[in-house]
């Protein structure tokens, strides 16, 4: 029986690519107060941020008032503010079908790359749909680099530009991204040192 073994270089240079991936962060991290509503008409809730650096989305969320499954699907946008344009977007199924995380429920999506800027995202909240969201919340606190701004309310059946800032103070939760820095990773002295060797390392056997 032919068995393969890996050269000791190639292992490490694979054990030290997979510890420099970045693990994802929660935009929106918490608020205090406010109640849980539901819609009286189609409508969608959000809310405005800054981010100061590039950043790469990488799953939209929606919250799960009981954490229990969504009572019905919900789309979730992320618009520019400088041309109202929707840049990416993603449905969040029904049910216990998004992954859980901190009480939201995400659909990961192809990372999409935010420019430092403002922007705003909103969920869409059908008329009298089961699923509850907070209004009327308070201190809001965020991942850096983003930077939360204020409320946003609309109205409509599908993803648009919300009208409304400010409306139902302080925020409206509602939709939340994740998303990881979008910078290349210096290795640690140490990291790059050990990287060196296990190339040369790699190297010596192919030669052989």
């Amino acid at each position: 029986m032919l068995k393969f073994r890996a050269p000791g270089g190639l292992v490490l240079l694979l054990a030290l690519s997979a510890a420099s991936l970045p693990a994802s962060t929660i935009a929106l991290t918490g608020w205090t107060g406010g109640s849980p509503a539901t819609s009286g008409s189609d409508q969608m809730y959000g809310w405005f941020f800054d981010t100061s650096a590039p950043l790469n989305v990488d799953a939209l969320g929606v919250y799960d008032f009981s954490s229990d499954g969504l009572a019905i699907s919900h789309d979730v946008g992320i618009f520019r503010v400088s041309d109202q344009a929707l840049l990416v977007s993603a449905t969040v199924p029904s049910g216990a079908g998004g992954s859980l995380l901190n009480g939201f429920r995400y659909s990961s999506i192809t990372p999409y790359a935010l420019s430092a800027g403002s922007y705003v995202i909103v969920m869409t909240m059908p008329a009298g749909n089961a699923d509850s969201q907070y209004i009327n919340s308070s201190a809001v606190t965020t991942s850096s680099p983003v930077a939360y701004i204020d409320s946003a309310f609309g109205n409509g059946s599908v993803l648009t530009y919300p009208a409304s800032l400010g409306d139902f103070q302080e925020g409206m939760f509602g939709p939340n991204f994740q998303f990881t820095a979008a910078r290349v990773q210096v290795p640690e002295p140490s990291s790059a040192l050990l990287l060196a060797a296990g190339l040369g390392l790699l190297w010596a056997r192919c030669r052989r």
